[in-house]
């Protein structure tokens, strides 16, 4: 018999299809072949994306949902393994696109807010000082946090500095600089808490620490720029500032309070 037959001992028989045969017999297409034809000398392997567990079959089956194959003559599609999908065409499993995670051959986008694992397995909220939208996370800038739900860098809060993300309130006797990236000491004359620096009363000065406004002691007054001068007595109840230089101040009733007064034709007022 002719290849693609079979012998019954009386004739010659063609092989069906799912079968191929050498001119004395017919053999089923083993798993991973098929034979669409009758009459065929052989089996033709399931190619790539496709497979057939069973034997004596006529077409494979094509891979689907989280599977692939990625040799010819595959008996089954395999699941792809984790932080990988499979291609188009299901011939091969690749690694989840950056900002995707997942397990079991199935990549899902990672949400706002979240970054992948270093496996890219799973999707995590962004680090602290962090903030991101399609699952990608970047550091803060100076001067801000992320929000609550860490999508975006906020500017830090009034009486609050901060660099790599995390901002925190300025202690006792300083506050933010410009850009709110540091705490600076209160400016001369100035005071406060809580990040808050204010300019303090007329006839009181800052505290060592800045931190709050006090009067000055017996004897001594405040300039106007918030410093203590020893004031040197030129005449009843007036006093000139060494510090400044120029210019006459009264003390009234209230001790620290100051003055400006100026001289009259050069010499002390009456």
């Amino acid at each position: 018999c002719s290849p693609g037959t079979r012998s019954t001992g009386t004739e010659c028989v063609q092989c069906v299809a799912g079968q191929a045969g050498d001119g004395a017999i017919c053999r089923d297409c083993l798993p991973g072949e098929f034979q669409e034809l009758p009459g065929q000398i052989s089996c033709q392997m399931c190619p790539r994306g496709f497979a057939q567990p069973s034997s004596r079959q006529t077409s494979c089956e094509e891979c689907a949902g989280n599977t692939a194959s990625t040799r010819q003559g595959s008996e089954v599609c395999v699941a792809c393994p984790d932080s990988t999908e499979p291609s188009v065409d299901h011939t091969e499993c690749i690694t989840c696109l950056q900002g995707f995670a997942g397990t079991g051959g199935v990549c899902q986008a990672c949400g706002d807010g979240q970054q992948t694992s270093a496996d890219s397995t799973t999707c995590l909220d962004c680090p602290p000082g962090t903030a991101g939208t399609q699952g990608f996370c970047s550091l803060c800038a100076g001067g801000t946090e992320p929000n609550t739900a860490r999508t975006l860098c906020e500017p830090c809060a009034p009486g609050f500095a901060g660099a790599l993300g995390i901002c925190a309130r300025c202690p006792a006797g300083e506050e933010p600089d410009a850009a709110s990236a540091l705490c600076v000491p209160c400016l001369l004359g100035t005071a406060g808490l809580n990040g808050t620096c204010s300019l303090c009363p007329v006839g009181m000065v800052q505290s060592a620490d800045r931190s709050i406004c006090v009067f000055c002691p017996e004897g001594e007054i405040a300039t106007e720029a918030g410093e203590m001068g020893k004031p040197i007595q030129c005449c009843s109840n007036f006093f000139q500032v060494e510090s400044l230089g120029l210019g006459i101040f009264s003390i009234d009733s209230f001790r620290n309070f100051q003055h400006f007064c100026g001289l009259v034709n050069g010499s002390c007022p009456m």
